[in-house]
């Protein structure tokens, strides 16, 4: 196996994905912004889920009016969750389509859909952080020398409090 296919194989034992994420801003967020925002969002929305981010600079930033570079690059976020929809509906009556309005009437565009295949969306959220190259032969380092920002985030509760312990127990795969 290649660090690449060991690191998402770590990823996807962590938790059971459920839910793709990708937001935009409707305006030219920086990174810095972006994960505050992003964060701050997961944790009132949908404070119970783990979550495994990754802020990628726009691909078309030369099309990004006034965007100039640095800190004033426009970015966006893939992310997945392991956010168990059937108990928000249950209990608070939250769905899907809730949480898409609120980051759409807040921060911009988003797409908040279920995972259909576990390793392409994990793959997917951590593209830019693992080069999003399968058939990349070089082994020594999968892990781009960019600042592409990224982190697991664990929810809260006892179920996250778990699937945190758990994953701590595990050995972190070198990247």
């Amino acid at each position: 196996m290649t660090q690449r296919e060991v690191f998402i194989d770590w990823i996807e034992g962590i938790t059971h994905w459920t839910t793709k994420l990708d937001m935009t801003f409707k305006w030219n967020c920086n990174e810095f912004n972006a994960k505050r925002h992003f964060t701050t969002w997961m944790r009132k929305e949908l404070p119970g889920s783990t979550y495994l981010y990754s802020i990628e600079t726009d691909p078309n930033q030369a099309k990004v009016a006034k965007s100039g570079q640095g800190l004033n690059q426009s970015v966006h976020i893939h992310a997945i969750s392991d956010t168990k929809w059937e108990i928000l509906r249950a209990k608070k009556g939250q769905l899907r389509k809730h949480a898409w309005a609120s980051w759409m009437n807040e921060y911009g565009r988003n797409r908040i859909e279920p995972v259909k295949n576990v390793t392409e969306a994990t793959g997917y959220a951590l593209k830019k952080v693992l080069n999003y190259s399968e058939a990349r032969e070089d082994t020594k380092s999968h892990v781009r020398k960019t600042d592409v920002d990224w982190a697991l985030v664990f929810g809260l509760g006892k179920h996250a409090a778990r699937i945190e312990k758990e994953a701590r127990q595990k050995t972190i795969p070198k990247i």
